[in-house]
């Protein structure tokens, strides 16, 4: 966002504990209704910006004419509906869960140090995730 010139502290953010459609539904609804100048909603999983399709949709809310809407997961329901939406290695993320924590279990059982990074911090790993371009994203209207 601050390299777009967006101040973050002065984004609009709705939270759901809870991750499901109708939840998504409600929070949209929220989000929307107390921030109509808003031209885009990003959501942290595919099953929350499908809740903002939803919403958008019941209310008239033309996507992306009016609304850009992106998701997070790239599950098959959220691409078939046509979702932008970022795509990420679900199977390879698990994998190295279950090799990190494995290192870790194997380093306990030794009495080792725990593995970390050649810094000293804890390990951690990127795994690259994929842009699903979809159709519910227009360029930005100012």
């Amino acid at each position: 966002f601050a390299d777009a010139g967006i101040d973050a502290d002065k984004i609009p953010v709705v939270t759901r504990h809870i991750n499901t459609r109708d939840t998504a539904r409600e929070a949209a609804e929220e989000l929307l209704s107390n921030n109509p100048e808003l031209t885009a909603v990003l959501c942290t999983t595919d099953s929350m910006a499908l809740g903002v399709l939803d919403f958008a949709e019941r209310q008239g809310i033309p996507i992306p004419g009016d609304l850009s809407v992106t998701g997070f997961d790239g599950i098959e329901s959220a691409r078939l509906r046509g979702l932008t939406t970022v795509i990420q290695p679900n199977f390879n993320k698990g994998a190295e869960a279950g090799r990190m924590l494995a290192e870790l279990i194997d380093a306990s059982v030794a009495n080792l140090a725990y593995p970390t990074s050649e810094d000293g911090k804890p390990l951690r790993v990127l795994l690259k995730t994929q842009l699903a371009p979809g159709k519910t994203i227009a360029r930005p209207r100012h």
